[in-house]
């Protein structure tokens, strides 16, 4: 009722070309980054054509899991859809007897707040209170891990992360070794405390 249908279409091109794949290449590709970070690797990139010789680059937009659902109304029935699958997820676990644990995985930038992009009006735990109320209200165990992840983190300002010192990787979204191993031994603690799997030593692993 607002835009035409020529102007949503050429809104969502502009979109594609110039946030989503830059945010693609942003946490997936080391070479894309390497060439943000080394003048050299950049003047060689411009010079095949592989990237754009910019001071600034392109605003990217926010992830949608901090964006409250009343800024883009199409969210909240992505929401709906979300939490009805897990709805029948539990249903599905249910019905083969299957104990269910939900795992919520932060992001680095949940994690780490000095590499937070300077979004307004933005939550980035919106997320993660909207799922914790909804297991509470539809009797689902969780364990979310972003509060735990946040007290072993060193939230001390810098440029980058210390793939060998930090709980991800430098050039990637995902955990590195150490992100694994604290992610692992949480979720174990977890499950043998609840007792969602038969464990005959637990008193003394609970105890290690």
């Amino acid at each position: 009722t607002v835009y035409s249908d020529e102007e949503l279409k050429a809104n969502l091109q502009k979109h594609i070309k110039l946030n989503i794949i830059r945010e693609w290449l942003f946490r997936y590709s080391i070479l894309f980054n390497l060439s943000r970070e080394s003048t050299v690797i950049r003047k060689i990139a411009v010079k095949f054509g592989v990237t754009k010789d910019i001071k600034k680059p392109p605003m990217m937009l926010p992830p949608h899991y901090i964006v409250p659902p009343q800024k883009l109304p199409w969210l909240e029935g992505a929401w709906q859809k979300h939490l009805n699958n897990l709805k029948e997820i539990k249903s599905l676990a249910k019905t083969y007897r299957s104990k269910l644990l939900v795992v919520l995985i932060p992001s680095e930038q949940q994690v780490y707040s000095f590499l937070r992009p300077s979004f307004q009006d933005v939550d980035w735990d919106y997320t993660n209170k909207r799922l914790v109320n909804f297991f509470n209200a539809e009797d689902i165990q969780y364990i979310d891990l972003t509060p735990i992840f946040r007290e072993y983190a060193d939230n001390t300002p810098r440029k980058f992360l210390d793939p060998v010192k930090d709980l991800y990787w430098r050039h990637d979204i995902h955990w590195n070794i150490n992100g694994h191993n604290l992610a692992g031994l949480l979720v174990s603690k977890y499950i043998i405390e609840k007792g969602l799997i038969d464990v005959g030593d637990r008193e003394d692993r609970l105890f290690e």
